[in-house]
């Protein structure tokens, strides 16, 4: 039943080349553009090799293929995974901070172990090139979640064309795969210009890279023979073809041609490259590959992507990975933990004799069930984060702009949350229950964009001291009535959402209700990941669109003040270079990002905001309802703005607020904001303390 297949050392070097290649371009992408199509080459080789891992081997079923198959694929690919996630688990709780930058980490971490990451990375529109995905230590498993989906068919593939004549067998199952790899190319490219994601994430658009090491090694006795008859110079044009293709894809920087149709250029190569390799191994080119240094690499190759790119994404997080000396030193500890998994994990791995321990039927559900709970134990670690993170952010009270689980009522109110969607509108609403007193007669609508949501502390303490209703709408990146610039300019989905808003709250809206609208309405100057360009900002979009922008924003506000309700704007906050979530630790205040420091001008800011502030003003000059509610000067009292204020942060990132800053800013919003709904309440409600 089993079968040994015939070792090539020349794939182990070609191993090398794809590990190094990914490795280069995830250091810094400037490196090598198209590094990332190193993981490419490991799928043709990984189609390759694992139909030689079970060519010549005989089985009476397809139950005992597949038991024989997926047994050797979990001590092959499990171990070392395993280890991996959990060791990056834990670190990653330990020194990442809870943001959206890190928001996506214990979900796909929790996929990896069972192959899955690939699939909640596409659904959550993760891009690859995106930020976020940088940001996350296990975003590199999805190119092992597409393997062990391959995986999970191949034997069923295979199976069927087991007991047919080896010749009628090969043809056939050449035929199938072929065919299958064709539709899956396709699929590619449709994938590739309608959802990006879903082509470069799942199996049906990545299905004909494996295919194609499966059919290039199942056809190896039609095409071998005929290279092996080469003369030096035609083998030699040949090998370098393929080397000059792989080349060549290293040097394809991200587009949209990226998977469909750039990855066809390393997939041929990478074939061109196994069939040179494994029809002559001992001619002088491929001999290269075959050299004691590259099949090293080639042999560590799997621990070495299983851990590179978690040294990186750490580095990034603490002290940064913007210096020689930093990248260096990265490259180095991930070479030793390399090293380390390759010799005390996945070696001792291979070389255990379960078959003498176990049977098939019963070593997979074990395994299986000794990964399910490690997975438990791992989602416990992510569950309690707060508790044993080493950041300061641990302090989620003051940190974090989010509801808490403890609030004191002002009016003994309990909160109940639901989210819901009505009118087509996705809301979060706040309704305040058993309160002593009436209710409040109108209902407080926040909508905008992020920053919206970062008002959360805030709102659900009005909420609560008030009895009064709050509905939540935030749509990232998308302020309404954004003022900066005409709606026109904004991409589709923001507009779309401006028109679904805009006609809900039309319907919704009643006499003493109230919009509180805050959004970032100036450009920032620093995000999550890093400072921004900060040039051209002296004369903001708004400068030059006042009488456009004004002229919208009251035909959209019109329908709700026509209704008696009252519009309150946010005049901008002020806004930072550095965002103090990953700046105020021990580990972390040495990264690049933390350069620019915590402080800004007032005068710079005053001057960013001023053509803001005159559209606002224009706007509460032509509607009585319409007001604004200002936070700056209190964020902001002196000469110079600084993001903490007594140790504690105002500021989550650079522009949104803190738990601390909601606290700050409570008691005159709800003064303000009592007063314009007509409240009979007391306008300086305040939060027990």
């Amino acid at each position: 039943m089993s079968a040994k297949a015939r070792y090539f050392a020349g794939i182990d070097g070609l191993r090398a080349v794809a590990v190094l290649s990914v490795l280069l371009y995830h250091l810094h992408e400037s490196f090598l553009p198209g590094g990332y199509f190193g993981v490419d080459i490991f799928f043709v080789i990984s189609g390759f090799v694992v139909t030689g891992s079970v060519a010549g081997a005989r089985f009476d079923s397809l139950f005992q293929f597949q038991g024989y198959f997926y047994a050797r694929r979990i001590v092959r690919i499990m171990p070392a995974l395993v280890f991996c996630l959990v060791v990056t688990a834990v670190v990653g709780t330990l020194f990442i901070p809870s943001s959206w930058l890190s928001n996506m980490l214990a979900k796909t971490g929790l996929a990896a172990f069972f192959g899955g990451s690939n699939i909640v990375l596409a659904l959550n529109n993760d891009e690859y090139f995106s930020p976020r995905a940088a940001f996350n230590p296990f975003v590199h498993t999805w190119s092992l979640g597409v393997e062990e989906q391959f995986y999970l068919l191949f034997p069923m593939l295979i199976y069927f064309f087991h007991h047919e004549r080896p010749g009628a067998r090969t043809t056939r199952a050449v035929a199938v795969i072929s065919a299958l790899s064709v539709i899956s190319f396709a699929l590619c490219g449709l994938m590739t210009w309608y959802r990006w994601e879903y082509a470069f994430y799942l199996i049906p658009a990545r299905f004909w890279e494996l295919g194609a090491g499966v059919v290039l090694y199942l056809s190896m006795n039609a095409w071998a023979p005929h290279i092996s008859a080469l003369s030096p110079q035609k083998y030699n044009l040949g090998f370098i073809t393929g080397l000059l293709l792989v080349a060549v894809s290293f040097v394809i920087p991200a587009t949209i041609f990226s998977p469909f149709p750039a990855a066809l250029v390393p997939v041929a190569g990478t074939a061109c490259l196994i069939a040179f390799i494994v029809a002559q191994p001992e001619r002088a080119l491929p001999a290269q590959f075959a050299r004691p240094a590259p099949v090293f690499v080639g042999k560590i190759s799997y621990s070495l992507y299983l851990w590179h790119w978690p040294t990186f994404v750490l580095f990034r997080w603490t002290v940064g990975l913007d210096q020689i000396q930093t990248c260096l030193a990265a490259v180095a500890i991930a070479v030793l933990l390399a090293i380390a998994s390759y010799e005390i994990v996945e070696q001792p791995a291979r070389k255990f004799q379960w078959q003498k321990r176990l049977s098939v039927a019963k070593f997979i559900p074990a395994s299986l069930a000794v990964v399910l709970v490690i997975t438990g134990a791992t989602a416990g670690v992510f569950k309690y984060k707060s508790k044993l993170t080493l950041s300061v952010t641990g302090n989620t009270d003051v940190w974090y702009p989010l509801a808490r689980k403890s609030v004191v009522s002002a009016k003994d109110c309990r909160i109940v949350r639901s989210d819901v969607v009505e009118g087509g509108v996705p809301l979060t609403i706040w309704k305040p229950t058993e309160c002593q007193g009436a209710p409040s007669a109108g209902i407080v609508y926040v909508v905008g964009d992020s920053h919206a949501s970062a008002y959360t502390t805030m709102v659900r303490q009005f909420a609560l001291d008030t009895g009064t209703t709050v509905k939540v709408y935030s749509h990232e990146g998308c302020a309404f009535i954004p003022l900066d610039r005409p709606i026109a300019e904004h991409d589709s989905d923001c507009r779309k959402s401006h028109q679904v808003i805009a006609q809900y709250l039309k319907g919704a809206i009643k006499p003493h209700d109230l919009v509180f609208l805050p959004s970032l309405r100036l450009p920032r100057f620093g995000n999550q990941w890093g400072d921004l360009d900060g040039e051209s900002r002296a004369s903001t979009p708004a400068a030059q669109n006042q009488a456009a922008v004004v002229a919208e924003a009251m035909q959209l506000l019109a329908p709700i003040t026509q209704h008696g309700a009252r519009v309150e704007f946010e005049a901008p906050k002020p806004i930072f270079r550095t965002p103090p979530f990953r700046c105020s630790d021990w580990f972390n205040r040495d990264n690049a990002v933390c350069a620019p420091g915590f402080n800004m001008s007032r005068q710079d800011l005053e001057k960013l905001r001023t053509p803001i502030l005159a559209a606002m003003t224009e706007l509460t000059a032509n509607n009585s309802k319409i007001s604004v509610w200002d936070p700056f000067p209190l964020l902001c009292p002196d000469q110079t703005c600084t993001s903490f204020r007594d140790g504690k942060p105002l500021f989550f990132d650079a522009d949104h607020l803190s738990g601390f800053g909601n606290d700050l800013l409570y008691g005159n919003f709800s003064k303000n904001t009592l007063a314009l709904m007509g409240s009979t309440q007391s306008a300086n409600a305040e939060p027990k303390k």
